[in-house]
Order: C-alpha cells, then sequence, then structure tokens
C-alpha cells in the first residue's frame, strides 16, 4: 500500500513539472494580467517569476497595456490594449529539424492583436472570434474584434475567413480587409493601414497618444449600432414579404444590400486603428 501511494505521488510530481509552457511574454508594458486555466484571478505579468503561457491559459491587456508574444514555432503575436487572448489548442513536433506537426488554436474574445505567423504547409494556425474562424499557413494580419463585430486586415500573405453563424468562406488576400458581422454578408474592402515597427521606449509615450485603440466605450457604441442595424435588416425583410408599399420599399434598406460598405459606413471610423 506504501508502495503505490509513494509511486502515484512519484507520477504526479513528474507530470506537474513536465508541464511545457507554448509561448513567452518577450516585451510587455502598462497593465497586463494573466489567468491561468482553472482559476479566476488575474496575476499581474510584472509579478510572474517565469513570463510564460500555458495551453489555456488567457492573456488580458487593459487600457495603457501592451504585450508581445514569441511562440514555440515562432510565430509572433502583438496584443494591444483592451484585448483578450486564450491559447485554447497548441501542439508543436519538430523531428529531424522539420517540423511534423503543429495545430494552434487562439480565441481572441475582444480587442486588437497582430499575428505573425510562421509559414507552413497546411492552415495548421486558427484565430477565433465571436464571428469568425481565421484560418492561415503563414502570413501578417491583424484581427479586431468586438463581441458583435469583426475585422480582419491583411498584411502579407493570404487569410480564410469564415463566417461563425452562416460558415460563409472567403480568401482575404494580401493588402484586403474583411468586416465579419454574425449574420449579414461579409464585407471586402481595401487595407490602407501600413505595418509599422514599435518605437524605443522614449518615444512609446507620444506613440501611444497617436494610436487609435478600441476602448470599453467604443466598443459598446459599436456593438449596439450593429444589434440596431441587424434588426433593422430583419423588420424590412419581414416588411418586403408582406408586400409593403412602394415608399416604405424605398425608404428602408434593401436586403440585398444590407451586408455592403454602406452598412457599416458608421462603424468604420470607431474601429478604424492605427498600428504603432
Amino acid at each position: 500500500m506504501v508502495f503505490r501511494i509513494t509511486l502515484v505521488l512519484l507520477l504526479g510530481l513528474c507530470l506537474g513539472f513536465g508541464k511545457t509552457y507554448v509561448a513567452k511574454i518577450v516585451e510587455f508594458k502598462g497593465r497586463v494580467d494573466v489567468i491561468r486555466k482553472g482559476s479566476f484571478k488575474g496575476i499581474p505579468v510584472k509579478d510572474l517569476k517565469e513570463k510564460v503561457l500555458y495551453v489555456g491559459d488567457l492573456l488580458r491587456t487593459k487600457s495603457d497595456g501592451y504585450a508581445k508574444l514569441i511562440f514555440r514555432d515562432g510565430s509572433v503575436v502583438e496584443v494591444y490594449k483592451n484585448s483578450r487572448l486564450r491559447i485554447k489548442h497548441y501542439v508543436f513536433r519538430r523531428r529531424g529539424g522539420k517540423v511534423k506537426a503543429r495545430r494552434v488554436e487562439l480565441k481572441e474574445s475582444v480587442g486588437s492583436v497582430l499575428y505573425k505567423v510562421e509559414r507552413l504547409k497546411v492552415r495548421s494556425f486558427k484565430v477565433r472570434t465571436n464571428t469568425a474562424i481565421i484560418g492561415v499557413k503563414g502570413t501578417q494580419f491583424l484581427v479586431v474584434s468586438t463581441p458583435l463585430l469583426t475585422k480582419v486586415g491583411v498584411y502579407e500573405g493570404e487569410v480564410e475567413v469564415v463566417q461563425v453563424e452562416t460558415k460563409r468562406k472567403i480568401i482575404l488576400q494580401e493588402g484586403k480587409e474583411a468586416i465579419v458581422p454574425p449574420t449579414s454578408p461579409i464585407t471586402v474592402r481595401e487595407f490602407k493601414a501600413k505595418l509599422k515597427e514599435r518605437k524605443k521606449e522614449g518615444e512609446e509615450e507620444k506613440e501611444e497618444k497617436e494610436k487609435e485603440g478600441l476602448s470599453p466605450e467604443v466598443e459598446t457604441s459599436l456593438s449596439k449600432e450593429v444589434i440596431k442595424r441587424e434588426k433593422e435588416i430583419e423588420v424590412k425583410k419581414e416588411e418586403t414579404l408582406k408586400g409593403s408599399t412602394k415608399e416604405e420599399e424605398e425608404g428602408g434598406l434593401n436586403p440585398k444590400e444590407s451586408g455592403e460598405e454602406e452598412e457599416y459606413k458608421g462603424s468604420k471610423v470607431k474601429i478604424n486603428i492605427r498600428l504603432p
């Protein structure tokens, strides 16, 4: 009996010490904390003895926060202010200098995150938001997400964007951006933002003032507007089916155009950001 208990304890210790991190926090500023898997308490990154992340961990930046992560496969992720990023799944195996497997899934629930993914043959790197799933082979792209809207911009390469609710799928090329609402058609347009390197420590304060990030107020306002637009579309569809008058049809939204550029005219200004 004593021998069995001792063996179980030894195995438990070995498994605990054998836990492998999947990403390192190589740079951070402002208020950034980590919520470990199974916990509800945030630990400030500055207080972490080992600044690493494991599968299931959630990285959270506040209004003045920024963090740069490097994953084991070499991919780099920059998390800007007011953002939440969780590592849902991560597998990476290399043998004889060759990559044998890579399966990565990150969940960005809200905020602004820049992804620089190492190029491989398969789309094994996925980013999930509330309205979209972004699959990549290797590229640089920016994702700005709110609870009811996702914006994806591609700097280099291409990404596959799938709308969660409708399963609509598009291939987004370099220099393009997509706006993905819950159910309305995906809008694609030119991506005008330029990728810039972060400034030195002495220039960060000035840079922060110039950068337009997502604040909670903008997020709330944007979410309300999207909900309002979605409801308007549904109301107009019902009116059309019931044989509404010509005047009412001319004054309302054309259902075929409901997901086009005009629908998010009020949203664009609020969610556009300028990278550091």
